[in-house]
């Protein structure tokens, strides 16, 4: 005995997704943050990082935040910020840049 599902139907999708986002609002304050690269941009960059042949403990890496550049020495990742060799937890959506060193 063969059940048939009911149909589904689909409609079509022919737009261009930007959910990217770069200003935040607040409690009535608009905060502006300059991005060099986008969240996504950011994420394949640390995955890039932790991918690349040498990388097999830990990885040197320069970030630069909202706050300045600071030098880390980064081990992990989790879905929504990378963990540094001092126990660190540094969120991705503040995390401007990272370049390895």
């Amino acid at each position: 005995m063969e059940k048939k599902l009911p149909k589904v139907f689909a409609n079509a999708f022919n737009k261009k997704l930007n959910n990217t986002q770069e200003i935040f609002y607040g409690n009535g304050n608009n905060i502006e943050l300059n991005r060099s690269f986008s969240l996504n941009e950011i994420i394949k960059k640390i995955n890039n990082i932790f991918n690349s042949s040498d990388h097999i403990f830990r990885s040197n890496v320069l970030i630069t935040t909202k706050d300045g550049e600071k030098e880390e020495v980064i081990i992990g990742k989790t879905s929504n910020s990378i963990l540094t060799m001092t126990g660190e937890s540094i969120r991705l959506s503040e995390i401007l840049d990272i370049k390895k060193k």
